[in-house]
């Protein structure tokens, strides 16, 4: 059953990074934001009729605070 207890602990991890990193910007893109496309994505995943890598699909919130309009460099 998704997610493991070793993948529990990816996302969590993930999920803590995001709302830091995510709280110094506007709010078109905060931890609300990321986790709306995260659900998205993942009910879309699950409809599909191969069910991909979930966690791949989960961690795709990545995408967002690791953008390059976010990121300081």
């Amino acid at each position: 059953m998704y997610p493991s207890t070793d993948e529990k602990v990816y996302i969590d991890a993930a999920e803590r990074l995001m709302v830091k990193v995510m709280a110094r910007y506007d709010p078109s893109h905060d931890a609300f934001h990321v986790r709306r496309v995260r659900k998205t994505a993942l009910a879309i995943a699950n409809a599909l009729p191969l069910t991909p890598d979930l966690l791949t699909v989960e961690l795709g919130m990545w995408r967002d605070f690791l953008s390059v309009t976010y990121t300081e460099f």
